[in-house]
């Protein structure tokens, strides 16, 4: 089953819960801060390991994420992850 990360501005949050249980239906995991994280967590660490531990990073892109310090830091978590998974390209087969 694949698993997807989906980073969105809470301001979003309706439109967000649609699509993750649409995505559900089709039988994709979905990952969602306001499901999976508890009070007490350390978030930025969640965030780490829920960015590698899922397959794909969905972004909801809107008015109101693109001013979101937390979508920006997810997608540079994301980023990050797939540069280390993917090594130098002088040393691939």
């Amino acid at each position: 089953m694949a698993k997807i990360f989906i980073s969105h501005s809470h301001k979003d949050r309706a439109f967000v819960h649609r699509l993750a249980r649409d995505l559900r239906h089709q039988k994709v995991e979905v990952w969602l801060d306001d499901s999976e994280l508890q009070v007490g967590d350390d978030f930025a660490k969640k965030l780490d390991e829920a960015v590698a531990a899922n397959d794909f990073l969905g972004v909801v892109v809107s008015t109101n994420s693109i001013t979101s310090e937390w979508v920006h830091r997810e997608l540079r978590l994301a980023l990050d992850d797939e540069a280390s998974r993917a090594g130098p390209k002088c040393c691939r087969s």
